[in-house]
Formats: structure tokens, C-alpha cells, sequence
């Protein structure tokens, strides 16, 4: 015989627990072994067959969360034989058991984060008639995924205690297990975990003692934000402590209610060898056990200004300057003024060395120190709060970094070659630290400190590569000796400058000379000579000029001698040409200037010219040759007064104007004039006999020098 096990009816169901027991054909009870139903291929609409002889009941697996029986909820089980099913089955209704905790609730009452303590409380379900036990686990998610066992009762028990300092190991629910004899549930009663943190937070003191010696005063602090977060806590309590966990810890006063958040001490409280002050909440379970501290340094910190800020503008050596700022105190309480010292080590204590630099009121935010302050050997800016009756021990600090930023290797050369003049380009190497540099200045001086300084043209701005300046040329030597450079902050100039002894370039000629060799009045010709300068280095070319005086007053430039030739020999060169018939109508100098790359120099050397008139005057002529249109016989002359040895000859013409467009030379050749210690003062020549006149009306007769013959001509009589 054969038993089919088939669903039936309507119904959604889970089985986790539960036994059945049915009567075979013979009248024998049997008793099924335990089961559920889950989704593999034994849960079907026929949940089984079975041979009567060899089996005592039908096992459904259990394990599944949910099975679905396609609205099924009766079991029927049917008899078989070798030839057909019966018609009729046994049926059973099945009741699906839902056995879980409810109502769970767990106020924490240990007021450390991550730590629990109070009383876990739950509702037994409904159906109750299988639960054996509750299995307490404390897991990272509702469904169990990652759980740790934490306690298991027997059915009847619905809370659990939970002893003060429980560590929660990061776990954030509660889970509560139904176990039937069977099996412990799959979904179990959750709830998300609340852990309350009652540490207040920023602790402060407020106190007259700025150094914390007396404790007179009050502690105040800050309770957590959150009302969930203090509505377990009852009270805090206070203690001074050696340390922020609660070494050798005193309580202080009485408890303070939650709410007040603040607790007073008596002149009489002083702090002995304790260093913190301790916060601790308390709930009706326990005392915290990881508390809100303050040292009492960092209390009396509260009272300093903070956050102090100082940049050296003064960019001497051993020299500061600048502003010096702070943000003011967290607690102001009796604080009235502020102390700035200059301090070796930053304490103000014993073994420190100090200097008082300033006291400014509680009010400001920040003090000027001035320029040129000298450094000394400190090496820290430190400020303490006062009270009328205490100076606190412990200063804020600042240390202090003192910009140096010098320029160095000054250079200069000076390319203005007048005397007591200067011109030319001021170099330097920049300083190394350029941070606090705005600009560099650079002046005359009467000596290397910068003494009498007057400043050669405007500052130069510092940027990368800013390292010259240009001084103009025709700048006045004065009494100054040295060249000094400063550089500049936004705040101030420094002190003490780098300087160069500069040398006054002199670079004139000497000497000139020049024989005015053009004979003709107005006019001048031959060459200028002169002696060079002794310091010939940085002379380019020397310009030559007639002028109206020797500054060189409305001077016309003739040329210029190229010094960087290759042609220019200093022995040899120095000279130039003063082409013949140059007119010298308005002018009575050659001057001369040296000239640099940069500049030609404003004050030349010169020479007063000469301009020598070589015209014969007084000529006379008489006619001995008696034949018409022939003229012959003596010509006389009174000769120009320049006999120095310029004159070098006579030439006698004949001509048709006075001043002889046309002309004919009568003596080949040219009469040559030698001077002798005492001349004569007329000159004679013989124009020949049968001499023709042709259409000339005059005789002339000029005088020439070595350099040109002279265009100024004696006029003679007419020719009869």
C-alpha cells in the first residue's frame, strides 16, 4: 500500500515547527518525524509517496523563510493500492505558528559612546505554545547577518539586564530569537540600538586666578545638543584629578543637576598637585567612565590671546619691525591688559631673559612695533594677560624670524668723463630672501653708511631680475664719496645699505692747437691737434665743434675721431682736419668733447681761434710798357701782417673784377715768400714787358699759405 501526501485549500504559509500524527488503514498511530516546507522539488503539489511498510511518517523540510502553497492549507494523505488511489483522503488543517518577541525596548543608560548598560525588555508573542527559549544577540544588522550571542532564557523571562560598561564592539541591534524544540527562528524581533554619549563637551573655567593657582571661580560647560542624548542623564558630578582618565580624582562640590551645566568654587578651593578638571554624567545606573576634561593649563590658556602673527618688515640684521597681531582671548573674564616682552626662550620665567616692549589694552588686537628695533640676542615676541592683581605665568609665543635682505657686489661705472660729473648704470646682486622686498633704492652718500644721502632717481619696484638703475648722466659729484644701495619693505627702509666707493671718471683732452692756415678773413682751415686724456678706458670717440665760447654755446659739430677704431692710434691720432674755406663768421672756438658709450661729456675742452686775414693791401702798379694793349713794369704791395710763417707765397694775376672770377696768372709759377728777421714793408714784382692786357682792368695779388691759396685779393689800380 501506498500514502499520497497532497495540498489542498487556501493559504500562505511557514513552517518551522510542528509535528503531525495520523492513523494508518490498520488503526496504527504513527507519528511524523519534524518538517517544513521549502522550494526544492520535494514541495510539490503531491508532497510525497510512501510505502506503509516502510515508513512511520512524512518528513517536510524546514529552512526556508517562506514557502508558498499556491493557496493550499489542508495536508491529505491517501492510501494506494497496486491498482488505484482512494477516492477519500485523511485530511489534516495546518495552523502556521508566528512566535515572535514583541515590544522591545533598551534605554541606555551607560553614558559612554560605545558602552551600554540598562535593562533589554520584550512582549511574548502571541502564540506561545512552542517557544522554549529567547536567544539575546547583539548584531550589525536586523536580519542577523553579523551577530554575537549575548544571553538565552528559558520561555517566560522578558528582560535582560545589562550590566554598566557592556562594550557594543560596534554592533548596532538587538535581536531576540523564539526556539521552539525544534529550531530557533529565522526572523527575529529587532531593534536599532541607541547609544547615549553623555559627555558634555568644552569644558571652561572663568576665575579671577589667571594662572589657575586658586581655583575660585566657575566651571562651565556645554551639555550634548541632542535631548536624546541627556535624557538618561540625572546629574554631573565633579573632581580635580592628576590626569584626564581620573588618576587620584576628588569630587568637588555636590552633585549638579542636569540642566544647570555649571559649578562654583570658594576662594578657598586651591589645586594642589591635581592638573584637570573632570566632567563625569551620571544616570540612575551608572557614573560615566570616560569623562569631559580640562587641564587646568589649558584653562588658564583661555585666558591668553592666541594665534599670534609677526612679519619682520625692518630688513636689517638684528633689526624688526612690523606688526604684531592676535586674536583676543577665548575668556575674558578680569583680564584687563596685555604684556609684550622681547624673551630669549619664551616663558618669561626664571632663566629666561626679557624686555618689556609695550602694555596695550585688553581691547586691541594688535600693536606696531617700530622700526630699527634692535633684536638684541632674543628670539621670541611673548605676551601675557594681566589682571589688575596677576600676571599670568605662561606667555603666548611667537618666534621670531628676523629678515635680512641686503643687496650685495654694488657695482658702478662711471661713463660721464667730466669732472665731478657722474653717469652711468648702478648694479646688484639681489638678496637671497627676497620675501619681504617691495623695492631697492639707491643714493649718493657721503660715505658708506649713507651719511647726507641725497636718492638717484626713483626706486626700483623688485621683481625677478630688478637690478640696476640708471643714474643720468651730468649728476653732481658734490662732497659725496660712495655709492649705497637700501632695500625696502611695505613697511620701512633699512638702515644700513651696501655700498661702493665710486672713482669720478675725467676723461677731457688737453693741449689743442691750431694754426689757422685758410688766410682769407672769416674763414679757417689746418689741423686741430690736441694731447688725449690720461685714462683713455672708456673714452668711444672724440667730437670736434666750433663754438661761440669754450662751454661750447651754440656749437656746430665738424666730426667726430672713432676711439674703437682700428685705425686710432693714441700716439699718432689725435688730430683732426679743419677742411680750408670753413666759415668761422659766428664762432670763436674749437672745442673739443670726450664721449663715453653712454654719453658725451658737457664740458670740452677748447681753443680760442685766431681767424687770420692773409690779403696784401696798397697795391700799386705803374705801366713802363708803352705799347697799346701791353702792360709791363713793377707791382707794389703792402704785405699782411701775418708773418709767422703761414705765408708760404704771392701769386700775381691779371683780371677783369676786383674780385677775380676771370683771371690770368702773369708769373708762372708762384712767387715764393720766405720771411726773413727784417722785411721790407712793400713787396715788388716785375710784370713783364709786351705783357698782353687783353680785357683785364686789374692787377691782383694773392697771398697763400701751405694749407690753400687765400681768396682775398688786393685790388691793384686801373690799367692805363
Amino acid at each position: 500500500m501506498l500514502l499520497m501526501i497532497v495540498m489542498a485549500g487556501n493559504y500562505w504559509f511557514e513552517l518551522h515547527s510542528q509535528q503531525t500524527t495520523y492513523a494508518t488503514p490498520e488503526g496504527r498511530e504513527l507519528s511524523s518525524e519534524w518538517f517544513s516546507w521549502n522550494e526544492d522539488g520535494c514541495c510539490r503539489l503531491a508532497a510525497g509517496v510512501l510505502e506503509t511498510q516502510r515508513v512511520k511518517g512524512f518528513h517536510i523540510k524546514w529552512g526556508c523563510n517562506q514557502y508558498a502553497t499556491y493557496g493550499r492549507s489542508t495536508l491529505l494523505v491517501y492510501t494506494e493500492s497496486s491498482f488505484v488511489e482512494q477516492t477519500t483522503p485523511a485530511a489534516f488543517q495546518v495552523t502556521d505558528q508566528n512566535s515572535t518577541a514583541e515590544d522591545l525596548g533598551f534605554p541606555d543608560l551607560d553614558l559612554d559612546y560605545d558602552e551600554l548598560g540598562g535593562t533589554l525588555s520584550w512582549s511574548d508573542p502571541v502564540m506561545t505554545s512552542e517557544i522554549e527559549q529567547y536567544l539575546v544577540y547583539l548584531a550589525g544588522d536586523e536580519v542577523g547577518n553579523d551577530r554575537s550571542l549575548y544571553a538565552n532564557f528559558s520561555f517566560g523571562a522578558t528582560n535582560l539586564s545589562v550590566p554598566a560598561e557592556t562594550n557594543r564592539s560596534g554592533y548596532i541591534y538587538w535581536l531576540v530569537y523564539t526556539t521552539s524544540s525544534l529550531i530557533e527562528q529565522t526572523t527575529p524581533a529587532e531593534l536599532l540600538i541607541f547609544d547615549v554619549n553623555g559627555t558634555v563637551d568644552a569644558p571652561f573655567f572663568v576665575g579671577q586666578d589667571l594662572n589657575l593657582d586658586n581655583l575660585e571661580g566657575s566651571l562651565q560647560w556645554t551639555p550634548q545638543a541632542s535631548s536624546a542624548q541627556t535624557q538618561n542623564i540625572q546629574d554631573y558630578i565633579i573632581y580635580l584629578a592628576t590626569s584626564s582618565s581620573g588618576d587620584t580624582r576628588s569630587q568637588v562640590g555636590a552633585a549638579v543637576p542636569v540642566g544647570t551645566n555649571l559649578q562654583s568654587f570658594s576662594n578657598s578651593l586651591v589645586r594642589g598637585s591635581q592638573t584637570h578638571f573632570l566632567v563625569y554624567a551620571r544616570s540612575s545606573l551608572a557614573e560615566q567612565s570616560t569623562p569631559a576634561f580640562i587641564k587646568f593649563a589649558d584653562a588658564a590658556a583661555l585666558f591668553q590671546a592666541r594665534d599670534l602673527f609677526f612679519s619682520d618688515g625692518d630688513l636689517d640684521e638684528g633689526e624688526i619691525a612690523g606688526n604684531l597681531s592676535w586674536v583676543p582671548p577665548d575668556v575674558i573674564g578680569d583680564v584687563t591688559f596685555f604684556r609684550i616682552y622681547f624673551s630669549t626662550t619664551g616663558t618669561t620665567q626664571s632663566g629666561d631673559t626679557t624686555a618689556l616692549l609695550e602694555e596695550v589694552d585688553v581691547s586691541l588686537s594688535d600693536k606696531v612695533i617700530a622700526a630699527d628695533t634692535s633684536l638684541q640676542s632674543y628670539a621670541f615676541l611673548a605676551m601675557t594677560s594681566n589682571s589688575p592683581s596677576t600676571e599670568q605665568r605662561t606667555p603666548s609665543t611667537w618666534l621670531i624670524y628676523d629678515e635680512v635682505a641686503s643687496v650685495a657686489n654694488v657695482s658702478f661705472v662711471d661713463l660721464d668723463l667730466d669732472e665731478s660729473q657722474l653717469g652711468g648704470t648702478i648694479e646688484w646682486d639681489p638678496p637671497l630672501r627676497t620675501a619681504a622686498v617691495s623695492a631697492y633704492l639707491a643714493y649718493l652718500a657721503q660715505d658708506g653708511t649713507g651719511a647726507f644721502k641725497s636718492q638717484i632717481e626713483e626706486g626700483v619696484p623688485h621683481v625677478d631680475g630688478a637690478t640696476v638703475l640708471d643714474m643720468p648722466t651730468d649728476t653732481p659729484v658734490g662732497s659725496n664719496t660712495d655709492i649705497v644701495v637700501y632695500t625696502r619693505s611695505t613697511l620701512v627702509e633699512q638702515t644700513t645699505p651696501a655700498s661702493l666707493s665710486f672713482s669720478d671718471t675725467v676723461a677731457s683732452v688737453s693741449g689743442l692747437a691750431f694754426p689757422d692756415l685758410d688766410l682769407d678773413g672769416g674763414e679757417v682751415g689746418g689741423t686741430l691737434d690736441w694731447s688725449p686724456p690720461t685714462e683713455m678706458t672708456y673714452v668711444s670717440a672724440f667730437n670736434v665743434y666750433f663754438a661761440v665760447d669754450a662751454l661750447g654755446t651754440n656749437r656746430s659739430q665738424l666730426g667726430s675721431l672713432d676711439v674703437a677704431g682700428t685705425s686710432y692710434d693714441a700716439n699718432t691720432s689725435n688730430m683732426f682736419d679743419v677742411l680750408a674755406n670753413s666759415d668761422f663768421t659766428d664762432f670763436s672756438h674749437c672745442v673739443v668733447y670726450t664721449s663715453s658709450t653712454l654719453a658725451e661729456q658737457s664740458t670740452p675742452a677748447f681753443l680760442a681761434v685766431q681767424d687770420y686775414d692773409g690779403s696784401v693791401s696798397n697795391i700799386q702798379f705803374s705801366d713802363k710798357d708803352l705799347d697799346l694793349s701791353e702792360v709791363g713794369g713793377d707791382v707794389h704791395w703792402q704785405p699782411p701782417s701775418l708773418l709767422d710763417g703761414r705765408l708760404a707765397s704771392y701769386s700775381i694775376y691779371l683780371s677783369s673784377t676786383t674780385l677775380g672770377q676771370t683771371k690770368q696768372n702773369t708769373i708762372k709759377g708762384s712767387l715764393r715768400f720766405v720771411m726773413k728777421p727784417r722785411i721790407e714793408i712793400l713787396q715788388e714784382v716785375v710784370l713783364a714787358a709786351d705783357t698782353a692786357r687783353s680785357d683785364f682792368d686789374y692787377v691782383l695779388v694773392s697771398a697763400a699759405s701751405a694749407l690753400e691759396e687765400s681768396r682775398s685779393i688786393g685790388v691793384s689800380a686801373f690799367l692805363l
